[in-house]
């Protein structure tokens, strides 16, 4: 296993939790983990890492496999990428990392208000953990495009979010909801079924949805690419 350079502290995201280099190397391994399990991936699987951050799921994903056959993680906030680039990417050749330059007011306030960016490959599991949580649904919308041109036929895409019945179709930064959120897009709160809709328009359809049991209260929710013949259980 190739042995990753930890970021630097004021880089990573998720909570003083992630502060702690044990703590932070804990969760990636913990996703690796839980991916396996519900998405049945494995060293010879190709990863797409949306929102990755500073690759926490990718040091993840070798501690516990051992190898990958292919990651690309993109990222809207352009210093995680350039210190991807520079001190994570020489040193794995079958991980590459992009800037997508896509408008977020939270991580990229400058960016464009156009998502053509395109990726000439498909992949066997699209991640988006902790992204949809700081979108709007105009933007949401845009992404579930974006990544339905990018899963392979029979692949799978993990996502976790803020949402809940008989709620406005979406809430910026709710009061009295776990806890106190301030700065642009900290907590987007979106109503279910509305999302779903917008799930169900894009081509996807919902294979496993778990109620509140990712960070902060974020609900979770396995895709595949929609089947006429799929009946949920």
């Amino acid at each position: 296993m190739v042995n990753l350079p930890l970021p630097p502290r004021e880089m990573r995201w998720g909570g003083p939790r992630y502060l702690d280099d044990a703590n932070y190397i804990k969760s990636g391994i913990q996703n690796a983990q839980m991916l396996e399990s519900i998405c049945g991936i494995g060293p010879d699987s190709r990863i797409l890492d949306v929102g990755c951050g500073q690759a926490r799921l990718l040091r993840g994903l070798l501690s516990y496999f051992g190898s990958i056959q292919r990651y690309v993680g993109i990222d809207v906030h352009e210093p995680s990428i350039r210190w991807l680039q520079s001190n994570i990417a020489p040193l794995t050749p079958f991980a590459e990392f992009y800037h997508v330059p896509f408008q977020n007011a939270r991580y990229n306030p400058h960016g464009t208000r156009t998502l053509d960016f395109g990726i000439p490959e498909k992949f066997d599991c699209i991640v988006l953990i902790s992204v949809f949580s700081h979108m709007h649904l105009a933007d949401i919308t845009l992404y579930l495009d974006f990544i339905n041109k990018a899963v392979a036929n029979d692949g799978k895409v993990y996502l976790t979010l803020f949402v809940e019945d008989d709620v406005a179709e979406e809430e910026e930064n709710p009061d009295g909801y776990y806890k106190k959120w301030s700065g642009a897009l900290h907590c987007v709160r979106l109503n279910r079924q509305e999302f779903e809709r917008r799930i169900r328009q894009s081509g996807f359809q919902v294979e496993l949805f778990r109620y509140r049991n990712a960070n902060d209260g974020q609900s979770s929710y396995l895709l595949g690419l929609k089947d006429d013949d799929f009946i949920p259980s």
